[in-house]
């Protein structure tokens, strides 16, 4: 009597989609520039590609004529979540970086009352650069641009038989078509 009532066994768990780790070259790049010693080229190099990745990802034009501070302002966060975010803090590391003399002190931080933003250690620079890269790339539309599209390979279609090798005549000349 009590297999009546009892719940049916749930069936077992189906998947749907299969996300494989996706490789950023970005991030990288900017790991290898670091690793050599190269913190200043690290920052110089993901600017501007973190940039044009935001907008591709978000399909936001960036005009010739506009410089980075533009675009940063025309960053909407209800439709990107934390990425303004990231992206100013992100400007914050490169503008001392490539217009700058070596040396040049990193204000870093967005202002949150009173305070200023705090003086980055350049002992400091490989981290939050790291940081700021995962942070930006960790939203779906920027890290996707980098997802290649699984195509299964493709059955030569019946018709397409490929064609017996002729033999070679008697004389030892092959012929030609």
């Amino acid at each position: 009597m009590s297999r009546w009532f009892r719940k049916p066994e749930a069936p077992p768990p189906e998947i749907v989609e299969q996300v494989e780790p996706v490789e950023i070259p970005v991030i990288i790049e900017v790991a290898r520039r670091l690793e050599h010693g190269d913190p200043r080229g690290a920052v110089r190099y993901a600017f501007p590609r973190a940039i044009h990745d935001c907008s591709k990802a978000y399909q936001m034009p960036f005009p010739p004529s506009w410089t980075n501070e533009e675009f940063l302002r025309s960053l909407k966060e209800e439709t990107m979540g934390h990425l303004p975010e990231f992206l100013k803090l992100f400007y914050q590391l490169y503008s001392p970086v490539r217009y700058g003399p070596p040396g040049t002190p990193v204000q870093y931080g967005l202002p949150r009352g009173p305070e200023p933003p705090r003086i980055l250690p350049p002992t400091e620079l490989p981290e939050a650069l790291s940081g700021l890269l995962k942070g930006i790339y960790a939203e779906p539309p920027m890290w996707r641009l980098y997802i290649a599209p699984k195509i299964p390979p493709a059955d030569p279609p019946a018709s397409a038989e490929v064609p017996a090798q002729v033999p070679a005549p008697a004389g030892g000349k092959e012929a030609h078509p």
